[in-house]
């Protein structure tokens, strides 16, 4: 009945945990040391009362006694994606009733296997109010800024507006990211939103058919980038057309939340949430390092709590006044498809058609040249399925999406995919 009623409340959750997040912003080392301090407290006593962390707990012979610093957090073992995915998997399963009035998300599967978690109201909420933050600091008011987003198809809400949305409030445009081009940048332009945030390929997109066709782009008061590194190329392009110092870059995954973040007009300086998460770095031999994997801590996850949760990305670190601040993301460049004709697309169209294959645990697309594209699957265990038949619907899907009959598809099926050097699986790769 509780868990209903949050569900139902959850803007004001929202509300509420703005309020205290925008307030403990800027940080300073002192204030720091005091939040993580509470809420480290708090979040190991949760986990030690969880089956699967009190394991975790037991075999290394500790107790929520011995974690109370951020460096104490290394005395526990790292909790890989496979993990993570096959805990939350086997929780649902369980009891799928207990997860009713939760919130699913899923991971974008831009590494091949994407991640589905769960979130209790409380939990969806300080997510929510964690990523408002970032742009609420630099002047964007949630509330009477209208938006502009890029999302999934499946994600898409009825485009009619709501009660508060017919008096200018919450107002937000959504189109898919499957959109051509040139309807992302009509509806952008017949919108005049005031912010957008899309990952950097959307941005790309828009921004070459601005470029290419003479089209001046509806000014933004403040946008942001998500999901992919902003590489200095695209980046030039993108502040072309929609702007100059209005942009920030935003780091983070669906399943630990908000970051980090830059502030508009500084480049290669993220600024860690300090009060939602703790960041560590470790290098090839599990030590702390000033350039190393990425091993992440929440501090306000407690349904399926994220603790030393091993993100998969590199990461340099510098120290400043006694804070820890990221100067670059490594290992998360998505690769494009390139055609002869010249057109570019991102992953989303392959995820689209391989997020509908449940015979599929895992994938991995390489563009070999213009004419071969090489697809490899990785078979799941619960279904059993021919794979001719499995490789026939995937291609006429992607014959369908992208409307080219010169493309030769090459499966290959295989036991597992390995990572790549830097840790990262890419779901695409082109070699063109």
């Amino acid at each position: 009945m509780l868990e209903a009623l949050q569900k139902k409340l959850i803007n004001f959750l929202v509300l509420k945990d703005l309020i205290e997040l925008y307030n403990n912003f800027p940080f300073n080392a002192a204030q720091v040391e005091k939040i993580q301090k509470k809420k480290l407290a708090r979040l190991v006593k949760v986990a030690y009362k969880n089956p699967f962390y009190r394991k975790r707990f037991d075999e290394c012979g500790l107790t929520p006694k011995d974690i109370q610093t951020p460096e104490d957090l290394l005395k526990l073992p790292l909790l890989k994606k496979a993990e993570l995915r096959d805990w939350v998997k086997s929780e649902y399963e369980k009891n799928p009733a207990r997860f009713k009035h939760w919130f699913r998300d899923s991971t974008s599967g831009s590494t091949g296997a994407p991640l589905v978690t769960y979130l209790s109201a409380h939990d969806k909420a300080y997510n929510m109010a964690a990523w408002i933050r970032m742009g609420a600091v630099q002047g964007l008011n949630p509330f009477f800024d209208s938006t502009f987003c890029l999302v999934s198809p499946h994600r898409l809400k009825k485009q009619g507006d709501s009660i508060l949305q017919k008096f200018q409030l919450l107002k937000r445009t959504q189109v898919s990211y499957l959109a051509s081009p040139e309807e992302m940048v009509e509806c952008f332009n017949q919108e005049k939103p005031v912010f957008m945030y899309a990952n950097k390929s959307q941005y790309v997109q828009m921004a070459l058919y601005a470029q290419k066709n003479n089209v001046k782009l509806s000014p933004l008061k403040l946008y942001a980038s998500a999901a992919e590194t902003l590489d200095k190329q695209s980046r030039d392009l993108i502040e072309s057309q929609f702007g100059m110092n209005r942009m920030y870059d935003t780091y983070g995954s669906t399943e630990t939340g908000a970051l980090a973040f830059e502030l508009k007009g500084k480049r290669n300086q993220y600024i860690i949430c300090h009060d939602t998460h703790i960041v560590h770095t470790l290098n090839e031999e599990g030590k702390s390092a000033s350039s190393g994997r990425a091993v992440i801590t929440s501090l306000y996850h407690y349904g399926f709590p994220i603790i030393n949760y091993d993100l998969g990305d590199g990461l340099d670190i510098f120290e400043k006044d006694g804070l820890k601040y990221i100067s670059k993301i490594n290992g998360r460049l998505d690769d494009w498809i390139k055609f002869e004709d010249g057109e570019k697309l991102p992953f989303h169209f392959f995820y689209e058609v391989m997020e509908k294959r449940k015979e599929i645990s895992q994938f991995r697309i390489i563009q070999e040249t213009y004419h071969d594209v090489t697809i490899i699957l990785v078979e799941s265990k619960d279904y059993n399925v021919p794979h001719v038949e499995v490789q026939t619907k995937i291609q006429e899907e992607l014959e369908s999406l992208f409307q080219k009959t010169d493309i030769n598809y090459h499966f290959e099926w295989r036991d597992v995919i390995p990572f790549d050097e830097n840790g990262k699986l890419r779901m695409l790769i082109s070699k063109v």
